[in-house]
């Protein structure tokens, strides 16, 4: 049903209803540490049906929770030419290749904490998450920080 391998045994032990919303779903599992690093780390693909994720009970919380990959883009541009404006204004004095090698480094350094942080933070079942105790209010806080975006690609 719906492309989930369910001939494993911790999707079989949990038998979560994607038709309703995931969220106390999750918060109501009885996880071990195992067993939620199995969950998150097995993809779902909702395939036969094609269908979205309902993450909220409440509709204002899953209406503001999606958005397309595109918006982000469209949001950002009026901010990226404002600053490249102000750049060459202010700062820089239209001086061009100071600001085509600071717009390097920004990249660079950027790339670096994305993965610093994605590896670190984001991964905290691989580091951080080792040291708390282990409980609903932890794997709720992962899932929806991060989890979700193994678990349902």
């Amino acid at each position: 049903m719906y492309g989930i391998k369910f001939n494993d045994r911790v999707n079989t032990r949990l038998n979560f209803d994607y038709d309703k919303s995931l969220f106390s779903q999750i918060h109501n599992a009885e996880f071990t540490m195992e067993e939620y690093v199995t969950y998150i780390n097995e993809p779902k693909h909702f395939v036969n049906p094609v269908k979205d994720l309902l993450l909220f009970d409440n509709w204002f919380l899953e209406t503001i929770s999606k958005s397309e990959y595109w918006y982000i883009i469209v949001a950002f541009i009026p901010y990226w030419i404002y600053s490249i404006y102000m750049m060459t204004q202010v700062n820089f004095s239209g001086n061009i290749l100071q600001i085509i090698s600071l717009g390097v480094v920004g990249v660079l350094s950027w790339t670096l904490m994305e993965y610093l942080f994605h590896r670190f933070i984001f991964h905290g079942e691989d580091y951080w998450m080792k040291i708390l105790p282990k409980n609903k209010y932890l794997f709720t806080f992962h899932f929806f920080f991060h989890g979700i975006h193994h678990a349902f690609p």
